[in-house]
């Protein structure tokens, strides 16, 4: 790639299918040499029990998703933006496993939580003392004008 040159939004996509398929391809073809497919030995030893070590997995796969869209939103705004939204499940993904999966609540969890919350709250505190200083400025700038 040369130099200077502007990243599309396809060139990025491109680039991310391919990262994803290396990664998936990578996990599952010694998954398949170990057969790990063939048995539910993992479920039954899982300690929430088989039905939920398939929820979990299923709720794995469907994060996959998301990837192209944080992708765009970081395309289309700002990394910043894109590394907000990503982290902004965290706390709500806890809470969840807590209430549906009964998993037990520890200190770990909660201070993660809270960090994550507390990091969400300065980026939007940040913004809206940006958004105020915009409009003083603006506000100033017309005043000058008149």
């Amino acid at each position: 790639m040369k130099a200077g040159k502007a990243f599309t939004f396809n060139l990025i996509m491109q680039v991310q299918l391919l990262i994803s398929m290396l990664a998936t391809i990578f996990c599952t073809v010694p998954m398949i040499i170990n057969k790990d497919f063939q048995t539910t030995k993992r479920a039954e030893e899982f300690d929430l029990g088989p039905t939920k070590y398939y929820t979990v997995l299923l709720t794995a796969a469907a994060m996959q998703f998301l990837i192209p869209r944080i992708i765009g939103l970081i395309f289309s705004s700002a990394s910043l933006l894109g590394g907000v939204i990503s982290f902004f499940p965290v706390p709500v993904q806890q809470v969840f496993a807590v209430i549906l999966l009964h998993e037990r609540s520890t200190f770990e969890k909660g201070n993660g939580v809270g960090y994550v919350n507390m990091g969400f709250a300065s980026y939007l505190y940040n913004e809206y003392n940006l958004s105020h200083k915009k409009a003083s400025a603006k506000n100033k700038s017309n005043d000058e004008a008149v």
